[in-house]
């Protein structure tokens, strides 16, 4: 905006002074000219007043007296008389030897009588050239010319158009100069106000207002309005916070409280089902499996959900040095069971040692093992790999299924939100939420690549730790 105000200033100081010295070249241009045309006139009207003719001689012959022209010349005045005949008869001494030329002008106003008035070129300079009949009443007497020279006119033209240029120049780069600092300071009230905006934003502090100091203008209601929407947003996000709170609180003393009684529901369904199975019909045995499972799945999801509950309440995590190529190969023995009919595999040596907490980077991949075995088929491959480079350690979880689409590649890591295929699978939509929570905690970086058709491999980026001492010992 300082920019656009400074370019309208200039631009209107830029026009307005062209249209003012234009106006005035132009007119000081054609006041000279008028005034040149005016003064060869005067003096060809004054060297033919002091022009004497009349008969002489006994048969009557008419003869011309001419005065003397140096008396009418000045400096750029010329003047010399030429006869009938279109020889110079008289002519002033600047002119030395050279003579003003015969123009068509000149001719017409031998044959008609009348003066003619001519702007003319003579060896690069321009003359105003008059040209009057000696005696516009007598044919055949021959001409008067005046002739005025318009050098000084055109250098004093040609100075004046350079004053004007670097008038022009230096008013529209000082305006320029002048327009920008006084934009800036117009719009720096404008420009704390985005700074302290830019700020609360940052800091999320909506308690800060935006301080003006100035009149009650334009400016002054726009502080006065945002400062007024500050106040609005954060009563509204003190309602939303403590609502927020109230549900987090909810969620973690739900989940404190179900964990108990559901894992002894799960324990008493699996004695009910080890003790009766022998004497229950086969709908018993499947109706108290499934009760089982369904208990197991909700133990999950409490459990889930108290680890959402420690993320949202900023809880961190203890870390220690730990080798993630053991983390990893415990994490893959635990999961070969669900990964019935698949290639599973650890591509991992030893010595991948990260700062970590063991038992959520256990959960990191198992999670990750999970989602990989429910989608990739029967017959297919999941592989764990741990590779170490670069001052990193790279753990992934790579499978053979489906793939996910690009447009979801983001959305899979939203609480409960599940994918269409997922719908019939068992889970919450809860894992993957998780699995970002803990890259994050870790000071990861959790990346997912993806190949329709093909399968995905997700990979977490860790800090790579030198071996300890003991354990290269061992």
């Amino acid at each position: 905006m300082r920019f656009r105000l400074t370019l309208w200033y200039s631009l209107v100081l830029a026009v307005t002074l062209l249209a003012v010295e234009g106006g005035i070249y132009f007119f000081l241009r054609r006041s000279l000219e008028e005034s040149a045309r005016q003064t060869v006139v005067e003096r060809g009207e004054k060297v033919a007043q002091a022009t004497v003719s009349g008969p002489l001689g006994p048969r009557g012959e008419f003869a011309v007296l001419l005065p003397r022209m140096d008396v009418f010349t000045s400096p750029d005045l010329f003047i010399q008389a030429v006869d009938a005949f279109g020889a110079v008869v008289a002519r002033s001494e600047n002119l030395g030897r050279s003579s003003l030329p015969l123009t068509k002008g000149t001719k017409a106003a031998i044959r008609s009588g009348k003066a003619a008035m001519e702007r003319i070129t003579v060896n690069g300079e321009e003359l105003f050239l008059y040209s009057r009949p000696m005696f516009p009443d007598v044919e055949g007497t021959g001409v008067i010319q005046v002739a005025l020279s318009l050098k000084r006119q055109n250098e004093f033209l040609s100075r004046l158009r350079l004053l004007f240029l670097a008038g022009f120049l230096l008013a529209v780069l000082s305006a320029s100069g002048l327009g920008a600092f006084l934009a800036r300071q117009a719009l720096l009230p404008i420009k704390r106000m985005t700074e302290t905006a830019r700020e609360i934003g940052m800091s999320g502090d909506l308690r800060r207002r935006v301080e003006y100091r100035g009149p009650q203008d334009e400016l002054g209601e726009l502080a006065s309005t945002f400062n007024e929407m500050l106040s609005r947003l954060e009563a509204a996000h003190r309602r939303l916070e403590s609502t927020l709170e109230g549900q987090k609180r909810f969620v973690a003393d739900a989940s404190h409280e179900l964990r108990n009684p559901l894992a002894a529901i799960r324990l008493n369904l699996l004695s009910l089902l080890n003790r009766l199975h022998p004497r229950l019909e086969p709908e018993e045995r499947e109706l108290l499996a499934s009760l089982t499972r369904e208990a197991e799945r909700l133990s999950r999801l409490v459990a889930d959900l108290l680890t959402l509950a420690r993320a949202d309440a900023g809880l961190g995590l203890d870390l220690s040095p730990l080798d993630l190529h053991e983390v990893a190969r415990e994490a893959l023995e635990q999961s070969r069971i669900l990964g019935e009919g698949l290639e599973m595999e650890l591509l991992s040596s030893p010595g991948k040692w990260v700062l970590g907490n063991r038992d959520y980077l256990k959960q990191f991949l198992l999670i990750l093992l999970d989602n990989a075995i429910k989608y990739t088929p029967r017959g297919g491959r999941v592989e764990v790999e741990v590779e170490s480079g670069n001052g990193e350690v790279v753990v992934g979880v790579r499978d053979t299924g489906p793939g996910i689409p690009p447009e979801e590649r983001e959305r899979i890591f939203e609480r409960f939100y599940r994918r269409e295929e997922a719908r019939p699978k068992p889970g919450a939509g809860l894992g993957l939420a998780i699995a970002r929570w803990i890259a994050d905690q870790h000071g990861g970086r959790l990346e997912l690549e993806s190949w329709p058709g093909q399968g995905s491999l997700f990979r977490l980026r860790l800090k790579a730790l030198p071996v300890p001492a003991e354990a290269r010992a061992s």
